[in-house]
């Protein structure tokens, strides 16, 4: 056996698909698009535009406090 053949299977991994992710974000896009339609109130529309910005805010405290390994906002103050 050629030893080129042993580092090419060696090197070959499987990926799968991961469906149930596909379709848990497509629902959630879904539903983002549907709301402002069927809430069309002014009211519901400042609602959503405010939820949305909270989701904003705590991705971007997720990101700073999570993944940027930061344990505690009073220290970066």
């Amino acid at each position: 056996m050629n030893t080129n053949t042993l580092t090419i299977k060696n090197t070959m991994t499987y990926k799968p698909l991961n469906l149930a992710r596909w379709i848990i974000w497509g629902l959630f896009a879904v539903i983002l698009i549907v709301a402002p339609l069927i809430f069309n109130k002014g009211a519901s529309l400042s609602i959503l535009s405010q939820i949305g910005t909270v989701m904003i805010f705590g991705l971007s405290y997720n990101m700073l406090l999570g993944q940027g390994g930061m344990l505690s906002f009073g220290h970066a103050v």
